[in-house]
Parts: structure tokens; C-alpha cells; sequence
């Protein structure tokens, strides 16, 4: 992903800030703060083969009747600034999701990265974005205890 002159901003799913927050500051220029944004996960289906292959299916198309999708809540954004060694911004990004899934919620995750902020992103012309989906499938997190005699009996 060509990352923006401003940084990298990560789109983040099961995590709201409480509403007092402008934003959370994490040190070193990189900040989680609120924003809103839906990625739609429905499936379309096109009725016309493409003109050549690798095109896009033309017109008429219509959704399918069962569509999924996550809603944004929280961006964390990496400063183009920051440099960590040996790790480029996905990977701190991806670093910090970890983090907040063991000491928050294991359904936090990474949704979308983007070029720009989630809050703005509205309004910037589409040949100067990227979005990219990074965990965008259903997620299931199965939580229990290793071994039943950790229940103290309670079956």
C-alpha cells in the first residue's frame, strides 16, 4: 500500500472510545481516535460477461439478499514520521491490534488500512485513496477453559 504523505491510518472494529475522548495518544505521534465508517461485505452478482477478461462485469447488477458488514468506530494512526527499526506501519499496526485484543477485547481487530483519515476520507478525490481490507471475514473467538477440572464443578 503507498502509505500518505500523513501516515497510515488503521480502521479498527470492536472498539469504541469512551465519549469524552478526542483521542488517545499512545506516544510518538501515534494515536487511536474516534471516527465512523461501515465496510459492506455483500456478495453482487453481474448478469453480463465482462468485455475482455480482467474487466469489470457490466451493468445490470443486483445485491444478493443476505450481506454481512463491520462498522469502524476507532482509527489508530501511524505518523509517516515514525520509524520504528525493523518494523514498517502495518506491522506496528498490526503490533498494537495484538495488544489491545489480550488487554481489551479479543474481537478488537484490524479492519481496513488506509491512506487517509476514516473521518475524511469522504471527501478526497478517489484517484488519491487506498483502502485495503486486512480483516475483513467473520471472526470467531472460542473461549474456554483447557481442561474441565478448571471448572471447580461448575458443568
Amino acid at each position: 500500500m503507498n502509505i500518505s504523505t500523513a501516515g497510515l491510518y488503521a480502521g479498527l472494529t470492536n472498539l469504541k472510545l469512551l465519549s469524552d475522548w478526542d483521542e488517545f495518544d499512545l506516544g510518538e505521534g501515534l494515536v487511536i481516535r474516534p471516527t465512523y465508517a461501515h465496510l459492506m461485505t455483500s456478495n453482487t452478482m453481474a448478469f453480463n460477461p465482462p468485455a475482455k477478461p480482467g474487466m469489470h462485469h457490466p451493468a445490470p447488477w443486483k445485491a444478493t439478499s443476505k450481506h454481512e458488514g463491520f462498522d469502524v468506530h476507532a482509527e489508530l494512526f501511524i505518523p509517516s514520521s515514525y520509524k520504528p527499526k525493523n518494523l514498517t506501519h502495518h506491522e506496528v499496526a498490526r503490533t498494537n491490534v495484538v495488544m489491545m485484543r489480550l488487554f481489551c477485547d479479543p474481537q478488537i481487530r484490524f479492519l481496513v488500512q488506509a491512506s487517509h483519515s476514516l473521518s475524511e476520507i469522504a471527501n478526497v478525490p478517489d484517484r488519491e485513496i487506498q483502502i485495503d481490507p486486512i480483516e475483513s471475514t467473520a471472526m470467531y473467538v472460542s473461549l474456554g477453559f483447557a481442561d474441565p477440572a478448571d471448572t471447580d464443578g461448575a458443568a
